[in-house]
Protein backbone atom coordinates (compact mmCIF):
# COMPACT_ATOMS: atom_id res chain seq x y z
CA UNK A 1 0.00 0.00 0.00
CA UNK A 2 2.87 2.52 0.60
CA UNK A 3 4.23 1.30 -2.80
CA UNK A 4 0.94 2.31 -4.39
CA UNK A 5 0.42 5.72 -2.29
CA UNK A 6 4.56 6.55 -3.34
CA UNK A 7 3.79 6.12 -6.94
CA UNK A 8 0.48 7.91 -6.77
CA UNK A 9 2.65 11.07 -4.90
CA UNK A 10 5.32 11.01 -7.90
CA UNK A 11 2.26 10.94 -10.93
CA UNK A 12 0.68 14.40 -8.99
CA UNK A 13 4.33 15.55 -8.72
CA UNK A 14 4.75 14.97 -12.67
CA UNK A 15 1.49 16.17 -13.32
CA UNK A 16 1.81 19.41 -11.40
CA UNK A 17 5.42 20.15 -13.50
CA UNK A 18 4.08 19.21 -16.82
CA UNK A 19 0.75 21.35 -16.28
CA UNK A 20 2.94 24.52 -15.34
CA UNK A 21 4.85 24.49 -18.90
CA UNK A 22 5.16 28.04 -20.76
CA UNK A 23 2.52 26.65 -22.88
CA UNK A 24 0.36 29.66 -21.65
CA UNK A 25 2.55 32.08 -22.31
CA UNK A 26 2.42 34.50 -25.34
CA UNK A 27 4.96 33.24 -27.72
CA UNK A 28 8.69 35.14 -27.77
CA UNK A 29 9.70 34.77 -31.50
CA UNK A 30 9.69 36.97 -34.94
CA UNK A 31 6.70 35.39 -36.29
CA UNK A 32 4.71 36.88 -32.94
CA UNK A 33 6.77 40.02 -33.78
CA UNK A 34 5.93 40.23 -37.52
CA UNK A 35 1.80 39.80 -36.67
CA UNK A 36 1.69 42.22 -34.07
CA UNK A 37 -0.24 45.91 -34.58
CA UNK A 38 -3.40 47.25 -35.73
CA UNK A 39 -5.52 45.65 -39.02
CA UNK A 40 -8.20 48.21 -40.84
CA UNK A 41 -11.01 46.12 -42.43
CA UNK A 42 -10.02 46.13 -46.13
CA UNK A 43 -12.41 43.63 -47.92
CA UNK A 44 -15.40 41.97 -46.86
CA UNK A 45 -16.22 39.70 -49.48
CA UNK A 46 -19.47 38.21 -50.41
CA UNK A 47 -21.51 35.75 -52.91
CA UNK A 48 -22.78 36.30 -55.17
CA UNK A 49 -22.46 39.64 -56.03
CA UNK A 50 -24.63 42.07 -55.19
CA UNK A 51 -25.71 45.98 -56.71
CA UNK A 52 -25.80 47.49 -52.75
CA UNK A 53 -25.90 51.15 -53.56
CA UNK A 54 -28.48 50.31 -56.55
CA UNK A 55 -26.18 51.88 -58.99
CA UNK A 56 -26.40 49.49 -61.10
CA UNK A 57 -23.45 47.64 -60.60
CA UNK A 58 -22.71 44.78 -58.82
CA UNK A 59 -19.62 43.73 -56.44
CA UNK A 60 -18.75 41.16 -54.53
CA UNK A 61 -16.96 43.26 -51.96
CA UNK A 62 -19.32 45.40 -49.68
CA UNK A 63 -16.77 47.79 -48.55
CA UNK A 64 -16.77 49.08 -52.45
CA UNK A 65 -20.61 50.00 -52.13
CA UNK A 66 -20.97 50.24 -48.50
CA UNK A 67 -18.13 52.71 -46.94
CA UNK A 68 -19.75 52.52 -43.28
CA UNK A 69 -18.85 48.94 -42.77
CA UNK A 70 -15.79 48.98 -40.83
CA UNK A 71 -13.78 47.20 -38.84
CA UNK A 72 -10.34 46.71 -36.63
CA UNK A 73 -8.41 43.90 -35.31
CA UNK A 74 -5.47 44.69 -32.86
CA UNK A 75 -2.85 41.95 -31.92
CA UNK A 76 -0.69 43.13 -29.46
CA UNK A 77 2.55 41.80 -27.93
CA UNK A 78 1.20 40.47 -25.19
CA UNK A 79 -0.46 37.68 -26.61
CA UNK A 80 -4.24 39.25 -26.46
CA UNK A 81 -6.33 40.67 -28.96
CA UNK A 82 -9.66 43.06 -29.38
CA UNK A 83 -11.22 43.10 -32.44
CA UNK A 84 -14.23 45.56 -32.91
CA UNK A 85 -16.54 45.91 -36.22
CA UNK A 86 -19.71 47.58 -37.48
CA UNK A 87 -22.82 44.97 -37.66
CA UNK A 88 -24.08 44.86 -41.11
CA UNK A 89 -27.64 44.07 -41.66
CA UNK A 90 -28.46 41.32 -44.44
CA UNK A 91 -31.56 40.71 -45.23
CA UNK A 92 -33.50 38.64 -48.43
CA UNK A 93 -35.23 40.90 -50.81
CA UNK A 94 -35.88 38.38 -53.68
CA UNK A 95 -34.70 36.64 -56.66
CA UNK A 96 -31.69 35.83 -54.91
CA UNK A 97 -31.08 39.59 -53.99
CA UNK A 98 -30.38 40.70 -50.72
CA UNK A 99 -30.34 44.15 -48.99
CA UNK A 100 -27.29 44.79 -47.12
CA UNK A 101 -27.25 47.85 -44.81
CA UNK A 102 -24.72 48.87 -41.54
CA UNK A 103 -25.78 48.77 -37.99
CA UNK A 104 -25.43 51.67 -35.29
CA UNK A 105 -24.18 48.73 -33.40
CA UNK A 106 -20.37 47.88 -32.80
CA UNK A 107 -19.41 44.55 -31.80
CA UNK A 108 -16.05 43.87 -29.80
CA UNK A 109 -14.51 40.57 -29.12
CA UNK A 110 -11.06 40.17 -27.70
CA UNK A 111 -9.33 37.27 -26.24
CA UNK A 112 -5.79 36.11 -26.21
CA UNK A 113 -4.14 34.57 -29.79
CA UNK A 114 -0.88 32.59 -31.15
CA UNK A 115 0.71 32.24 -34.52
CA UNK A 116 1.82 29.27 -36.19
CA UNK A 117 2.91 28.91 -40.30
CA UNK A 118 1.11 31.90 -40.96
CA UNK A 119 -1.85 30.69 -39.71
CA UNK A 120 -3.00 33.67 -36.37
CA UNK A 121 -5.68 31.89 -33.91
CA UNK A 122 -8.01 34.18 -32.28
CA UNK A 123 -9.79 32.68 -29.41
CA UNK A 124 -12.16 34.59 -27.03
CA UNK A 125 -12.76 31.66 -24.71
CA UNK A 126 -15.71 30.31 -26.47
CA UNK A 127 -14.88 30.43 -29.72
CA UNK A 128 -11.97 29.85 -32.35
CA UNK A 129 -11.15 32.46 -35.57
CA UNK A 130 -8.51 31.39 -37.77
CA UNK A 131 -6.82 33.94 -39.97
CA UNK A 132 -3.90 33.64 -42.74
CA UNK A 133 -1.31 35.62 -42.67
CA UNK A 134 -0.01 37.18 -46.06
CA UNK A 135 2.43 40.08 -45.88
CA UNK A 136 0.44 43.15 -44.00
CA UNK A 137 -2.75 41.01 -44.34
CA UNK A 138 -5.10 38.75 -42.22
CA UNK A 139 -7.48 36.85 -44.17
CA UNK A 140 -10.53 35.45 -42.59
CA UNK A 141 -12.49 33.10 -44.64
CA UNK A 142 -15.76 31.41 -43.60
CA UNK A 143 -16.78 30.21 -46.84
CA UNK A 144 -20.51 30.94 -46.63
CA UNK A 145 -23.07 32.38 -48.97
CA UNK A 146 -24.97 34.90 -48.56
CA UNK A 147 -26.56 36.25 -45.88
CA UNK A 148 -23.28 35.03 -44.22
CA UNK A 149 -20.16 36.45 -45.35
CA UNK A 150 -17.41 35.01 -47.89
CA UNK A 151 -14.36 36.20 -46.80
CA UNK A 152 -12.81 39.30 -44.30
CA UNK A 153 -9.39 40.78 -44.91
CA UNK A 154 -7.68 42.99 -42.96
CA UNK A 155 -4.56 44.91 -43.56
CA UNK A 156 -1.69 46.84 -41.47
Amino acid sequence: MKNLRFVYIILIVLFSFSSCSNDDEPQDNGDLQMAVGVYELVELNISPAQDINNNGSSTSNVLSELPCATGTLNLRSDGNWIWTFLEINVSSITGGDFSITCTNSTTKRSGSWSISNNQINLFDGANNYTFTKNEDQLSLSTGEVLPGFLSAVYER
